[in-house]
């Protein structure tokens, strides 16, 4: 990601790699088996090679995720790890259909979404969730090797229950996939983005010179992406990133995104432009400007929250003298922006190097960020380790912010957070998902999310599952990603999220009745 870092992304371009472990059986390999009852079988070597998941026999009808798919030896019956209190598999967790938890209960058992036999670890998740109630899930699946990446997606309509066989977003060959974001209208079109990334040099010492961003549409009640379409055609090769996406109540499509020129060695651009791209249709677009020089050097990590006749997007913004979260506004769909922004950042804080996020409604708006201790010194391959996940509020569609900062990060949980995911539930309270650990490499970090009632602080955490390893390396099979999803439908938290504590990553759906 070019906004703190870029390299490291779709498939890593650091020499440090971790050594694979000694692989028990062939990656995706199958072997028939006799399950539960005697009914006859798949299992399916996981994707480290360190042994196969659970044998597993249930129907596989309509998408399923109790059995293989055609999608590429997809097991989700079986997490072929332990369950969401470490202490197992999680096949107990599936009803008589092999299907999950019924919706109706508390809470869905953790499902794997992503684990397939065609990539060897899977990461950076987002979802989305139509009127209808249908979710689409895409990630960054990476090939066994890190020697190339695609964006993987599936869908379900049934709560997450079950889920449709693993599809691939369709990007030109010879670009590999990254940075996928979802985003979808009124009437249950899906919408998603992301970068097609062209290397030079091999594995793992490529680097990229340029970048495209692409846009694909499922239309409702379908399935499937169609073809992508290239948002950017630049009379040269530029390095585009971040691309992140929403479709505003007039069904605008608006997406954010860093344009920059790739540097001599492959480091990290330190001048960008913030470039906007509107559609009414996601075919044709118009691309705009957000931010840039002279007035601001670098500003990327774009995130959009719409309130009443007004799209706010907040993002990591860069001067000469600071760098801060910032706030900026459109009052015509996305077409022009403020020309100043609100700084959300406090000066005493150092803003971490990682996405925030906003909701709002009416003319109230919410900004959640996370500020760091101390920077990472070598951002293309680090994450910033948040020691503090805060969130801001402004009364008057972001003109004034309340003095007050409301933290939300669970320290009794969890000294240091990842991906502070910030959603509003229609009661008016607000929830932040993230990741955490005590420290780097802590292997009992955890997924949690904490819930900030109408007029009330944030209270205890809840698990949402783990454990993984608290990590902000970027260069190794057991990177995490730069973020991850959530989102409140029908009065339950539906989060998307990295697990990697068997060494690979690998994205994970959870819902949740919110507490």
């Amino acid at each position: 990601m070019l906004g703190v870092a870029f390299s490291a992304e779709c498939g890593g371009t650091s020499t440090d790699q971790a050594p694979p472990p000694s692989p028990s059986c062939a990656p995706g390999a199958s072997i028939a088996c006799v399950g539960p009852a005697g009914c006859m079988g798949v299992q399916v070597c996981k994707p480290d090679g360190g042994g196969y998941v659970r044998c597993n026999c249930a129907p596989t009808g309509g998408g399923s995720s109790g059995g293989i798919t055609d999608g590429g030896g997809i097991f989700v019956g079986d997490t072929g790890r332990g369950d969401s209190n470490g202490v197992g598999g999680d096949a107990e967790a599936m009803d008589s259909a092999g299907a999950g938890s019924d919706a109706t209960g508390p809470a869905l058992a953790p499902v794997a979404v992503s684990m397939s036999s065609l990539s060897g670890l899977e990461t950076e998740v987002q979802l989305a969730v139509a009127p209808d109630g249908t979710i689409a899930i895409a990630w960054i699946a990476v090939s066994a090797g890190q020697a190339d990446s695609w964006i993987g997606y599936r869908f379900s309509t049934d709560g997450g229950a079950t889920f449709s066989a693993i599809g691939r977003m369709q990007i030109p060959t010879g670009l590999s996939g990254s940075d996928p974001a979802l985003a979808v209208d009124g009437v249950g079109n899906f919408y998603l983005s992301a970068l097609g990334v062209h290397f030079v040099g091999t594995s793992p010492t490529a680097n990229a010179d340029y970048t495209r961003v692409f846009v694909a549409k499922a239309a409702s009640g379908t399935t499937t992406f169609g073809a992508a379409v290239d948002v950017v055609s630049p009379p040269q090769p530029l390095l585009y990133d971040h691309p992140k996406i929403l479709v505003t109540a007039k069904g605008t499509v608006v997406m954010g995104f860093l344009e920059t020129q790739a540097t001599a060695d492959g480091g990290m651009p330190t001048m960008g432009v913030g470039r906007v791209a509107t559609s009414k249709d996601g075919q044709t677009w118009q691309v705009g400007t957000i931010v840039g020089p002279p007035t601001v050097e670098f500003a990327n990590l774009f995130w959009f929250c719409e309130g009443a006749g007004i799209l706010y997007t907040t993002y990591l913004e860069s001067t000469a003298a600071a760098g801060y979260i910032a706030l900026r506004t459109s009052i015509d769909d996305g077409a022009t922006w403020s020309a100043r922004s609100a700084v959300i950042s406090l000066p005493t804080e150092i803003a971490a190097g990682l996405d925030p996020g906003c909701v709002a409604q009416g003319n109230d708006v919410w900004i959640a960020y996370a500020a760091t201790a101390s920077p990472a010194t070598d951002p293309t391959n680090n994450l910033d380790a948040a020691r503090a996940i805060r969130m801001a509020h402004s009364p008057d569609r972001g003109a004034s912010l309340d003095t007050a900062r409301v933290d939300a990060l669970d320290a009794v949980a969890g000294t240091l957070g990842l991906f502070p995911t910030l959603v509003r539930e229609l009661d008016g309270a607000l929830d932040v998902a993230y990741v955490t650990g005590n420290s780097e490499g802590d292997t009992n970090g955890s997924v949690r999310y904490v819930r900030h009632a109408a007029g009330a602080a944030f209270g205890r955490s809840v698990a949402v599952d783990g454990p993984l390893t608290y990590t902000t390396i970027r260069s190794k099979s057991d990177w995490l990603g730069d973020y991850m999803g959530a989102v409140v439908s029908g009065g339950r938290l539906l989060v998307a999220y990295p697990i990697n504590a068997g060494g690979f990553t690998h994205i994970y759906f959870r819902s949740l009745s919110l507490q």
